[in-house]
């Protein structure tokens, strides 16, 4: 569940998940729905986490306001707290 500030709660579905690789979920407003693809990548550097946020639908412009922005501001904390999940799956 994702309960944005001033906004009904609202349920987050996971539509794809590679284990290990990614994972996609959407959540889904009145006029618009977010998609959210998370995904790890190995790389010669080191672990390559990426993060895209994807809001569409007619009401994209107000959710964008009302939630997509906040969500995106927590995405530093969210890709440390996978990035620490990650290092312990393939510890």
């Amino acid at each position: 569940m994702l309960k944005p500030k001033g906004v009904a709660a609202v349920k987050i579905v996971l539509t794809d998940v590679q284990h290990g690789h990614s994972f996609t979920d959407c959540t889904t407003f009145f006029g618009a729905k977010m998609i959210d693809t998370h995904t790890m990548e190995e790389t010669e550097a080191g672990l390559l986490l990426t993060n895209t946020l994807v809001v569409t639908g007619p009401l994209k412009w107000l959710w964008i306001m009302l939630v997509a922005k906040n969500v995106a501001n927590t995405v530093p904390a969210e890709m440390d707290a996978l990035a620490d999940a990650a290092r312990k799956h393939h510890a």
